[in-house]
């Protein structure tokens, strides 16, 4: 039994937990279709969506796996984050296995609740072989605010000395492999 389940503890926000299918044109990154898994609000919530994200993971199913603030969609053209971006950590060699420490991030993201900050996050993605963890923004232009909550997700990632996170707004994305000289922030 999971030392997440000890109730209904409640969360600043509702979650959506979303898995992406690979786009039938791999080419398009407009065409990706997420689809919904589940709705929580509390930390035996959280707890069951990460249980999800570890089956479908393990089963190899879709292509991302997204938990975002209820009215945001993990789409990089949809109007609720299209002028975003993201702080993004790769494991490198490594994967994401210790989950309580990617469910204490969730938390932490969770409760920045009350910050002006809190409005620019718009949830955090995890990679099919969870090789990588993104953190979504709001916007890619305010660079004071993008730096707080740069070195907030930082923090909240527990990462060591020398371990890095990089920045990529949205465009940059949509635009990567076409225009090499495109670097991304780094902390």
């Amino acid at each position: 039994m999971s030392c997440f389940n000890r109730g209904n503890i409640k969360m600043q926000h509702t979650w959506v937990f979303w898995i992406a299918t690979p786009p039938a044109n791999p080419s398009d990154l407009s065409d990706r279709s997420p689809e919904e898994k589940m709705t929580f609000n509390t930390l035996y919530g959280l707890n069951e969506a990460v249980k999800e994200l570890i089956r479908t993971a393990e089963m190899g199913m879709g292509e991302g796996h997204y938990f975002f603030k209820q009215g945001a969609v993990p789409v990089l053209h949809h109007h609720s984050n299209e002028r975003g971006g993201r702080w993004t950590f790769e494991f490198g060699d490594r994967r994401l296995t210790d989950l309580s420490s990617f469910i204490h991030t969730m938390m932490t993201i969770d409760r920045v609740s009350g910050l002006r900050e809190d409005d620019e996050i718009l949830g955090l993605a995890i990679h099919l072989d969870l090789s990588r963890v993104s953190l979504w923004t709001r916007t890619a232009n305010c660079n004071s605010t993008l730096q707080v909550v740069g070195a907030w997700f930082n923090v909240a990632m527990n990462l060591e000395r020398g371990q890095t996170i990089a920045f990529n707004s949205n465009m940059d994305i949509g635009t990567i492999g076409r225009n090499p000289d495109r670097t991304a922030t780094k902390m």
